[in-house]
């Protein structure tokens, strides 16, 4: 039950409106970006990796939720 709760809070304080700004993205640390350029991981590929992966996140949540 608080699970779902927290997972819906979540969801609503990461796009309030359905639109994600930039200013609200993630922003990487040093080590973050270096890991990242140390993988081969240029910023667009790996943005849009993560977009991926949270998309599944929420198909899968909302399958659960469903």
């Amino acid at each position: 039950m608080i699970g779902g709760l927290l997972a819906r809070l979540a969801h609503r304080l990461r796009s309030d409106d359905g639109t994600e700004s930039n200013d609200a993205r993630f922003v990487p640390s040093p080590l973050d970006a270096s890991v990242r350029y140390a993988h081969g991981g240029g910023g667009d590929e790996v943005e849009r990796e993560l977009d991926e992966i949270r998309d599944e996140a929420e198909r899968l949540e909302g399958r659960r939720d469903g």
